[in-house]
């Protein structure tokens, strides 16, 4: 759940096998990790991107000699 204060996540444990004693919640910031998720992906993109520019290029390595000595 993502809301002004962070990101957080939670559990219920709804009390024990004798029947409902009382109901526990559970929450904890999880912002850390979400960042770092997001910014992983973003490195993830990058490497896609950069692995098809690499793929083309080897694949008519004629052209980059071409480009680069005319």
């Amino acid at each position: 759940m993502e809301g002004p204060g962070g990101n957080l996540e939670g559990t219920l444990d709804p009390g024990g096998n004798d029947g409902p004693t009382g109901t526990v919640a559970m929450l904890r910031d999880v912002s850390d990790r979400v960042e770092r998720r997001r910014e992983f992906e973003a490195t993830v993109e990058r490497l896609n991107r950069f692995a098809g520019i690499v793929s083309r290029d080897l694949q008519n390595p004629p052209s980059i000699a071409m480009e680069s000595h005319p």
